[in-house]
């Protein structure tokens, strides 16, 4: 973990076990992407020639832990595991349960990163020191 927080970048955040690109909750407006953008069946939609996520959709959630617990679906750019929905005993995660990053630390998972149906679905900040790429 950083001593601070970092701001997300606008753009790419982090990537899905599926190799798709995960970017943070705004689109090129700076506007609520999921509230705004339109997106296929899978849950993504292209930015020019990528395709990419600004939530966590469904088909990556389909098998919880034995613990209830979703999951990990990707990396933050700043090394920490992002997780879907669920946390122990199955409960949905909402804000009120994470902090102003969007993660917690419990259990052997250590801090790590939740996906949540509010604002900003992903991550809010970065918890630790991102090495992002130039370019994507």
């Amino acid at each position: 973990k950083a001593s601070r927080p970092t701001c997300l970048p606008e753009g790419a955040i982090g990537v899905t076990l599926n190799g798709v690109v995960l970017f943070s909750a705004v689109d090129a407006r700076g506007e609520d992407a999921v509230a705004h953008e339109i997106v296929d069946q899978y849950g993504g939609h292209p930015a020019r020639t990528e395709y990419h996520y600004h939530f966590v959709p469904e088909h990556l959630e389909k098998m919880p832990l034995a613990s209830g617990h979703s999951k990990k679906i990707g990396w933050i750019a700043d090394g920490f595991p992002i997780y879907g929905y669920y946390g122990i005993d199955g409960k949905e995660m909402t804000n009120a349960k994470l902090d102003l990053c969007h993660g917690h630390t419990h259990g052997n998972y250590g801090y790590h990163y939740h996906a949540t149906l509010e604002y900003p679905y992903t991550v809010g900040c970065f918890r630790g020191t991102p090495k992002l790429p130039t370019r994507y």
